[in-house]
């Protein structure tokens, strides 16, 4: 048998162990094989991605690191290491690592998304919406480019692009409920009050715990005057959050529009409790309440890739 054919299967046989939950087993497996084999940068990735699995950022990137001395042609490496490094060290790393693997493999959709996610962390959303765009070039069907895409419109301001974005991630992807408040978000301030309302109600129905589409939903119904269910919104918001200032601001307003002057007051000692630094007269911060759209992610750096983790080195 040949030392390619020996490896192939015990890649194989770990990431057969990685979908039974045996990261531990795939480990072992690799170090005893990595032994015999010190040459093989797929071995290293291999393991890599089993330590990537157990959240063990150090040695996974100990391992990717490893496999791009060993073959530094592969861009598959390259995106993997941009994973951990953007968990370990911030953007910058990252944005190499991306940068390498799309150098070496021009037609890398993830790579593009996920560099477009490095740059939305650096506030350049102009660069990152362009990533996007490279990414649904390259495949139409990334609902999570096209999200990402719209909500660079909105930080841009570019509502009318944003809800072209929107529409097409809920045509791809019926069931996507942070499309949907995503959607709602743009429509209010598009100044369309039923699409918006529509919209939110079909995000809340699919997660009832969208903290971001209670407290956006409680501000719409601020403007229509319909105080008392901003109230509700927003104490949802605060049974989501219950040390967040700002949520007990947003409710201490359609408590005083009410004419509910004591409820208002007891909100407003809560929110100073919690550390709020907004005066009467100040601009609101929302930072801590999840408002405005939401980039898509499925793990704690942010990213949202095909995959859902590192790439295999084939």
């Amino acid at each position: 048998m040949s030392d390619k054919k020996k490896v192939d299967e015990i890649i194989q046989k770990g990431e057969n162990l990685l979908l039974e939950g045996k990261a531990a087993d795939a480990i072992r497996l690799y170090e005893d094989a990595i032994e015999k084999n010190p040459a093989s940068s797929r071995l290293y990735v291999a393991r890599g991605n089993a330590y990537f699995c157990e959240r063990n950022w150090r040695f996974a990137c100990r391992d990717y690191t490893v496999a791009v001395r060993l073959n530094p042609d592969s861009p598959e490496t390259f995106y993997s290491l941009g994973l951990v490094t953007f968990l370990m060290n911030g953007p910058e790393t990252a944005l190499k690592c991306y940068t390498r693997a799309i150098e070496l493999k021009p037609d890398y959709a993830d790579a593009y998304y996920n560099r477009g996610v490095i740059y939305d962390e650096m506030g350049m959303y102009v660069t990152a919406s362009e990533d996007y765009t490279k990414a649904i070039e390259l495949n139409p069907e990334m609902t999570a480019a096209w999200n990402n895409r719209g909500n660079d419109w909105v930080d841009m301001e570019e509502f009318e692009n944003a809800l072209a974005d929107f529409d097409e991630v809920i045509r791809l992807n019926p069931t996507r409920e942070k499309a949907y408040g995503n959607r709602g978000y743009v429509r209010q301030k598009l100044g369309d009050i039923d699409g918006a309302l529509e919209d939110y109600a079909k995000a809340l129905e699919s997660d009832p715990e969208d903290g971001g589409t209670y407290a956006n939903r409680g501000r719409l119904f601020m403007e229509r005057k319909d105080y008392q269910a901003a109230v509700e919104d927003f104490s949802e918001l605060i049974r989501l959050a219950p040390m967040s200032p700002t949520a007990y601001e947003l409710r201490a307003e359609a408590y005083t529009a009410l004419g509910n002057a004591e409820a208002a007051a007891e909100d407003m000692k809560k929110a100073e409790a919690f550390g709020s630094r907004v005066e009467p007269d100040d601009e609101e911060d929302d930072s801590d309440c999840g408002c405005g759209c939401e980039h898509d992610g499925d793990c704690g750096c942010g990213h949202d890739a095909a995959d859902g983790g590192p790439a295999s080195d084939e």
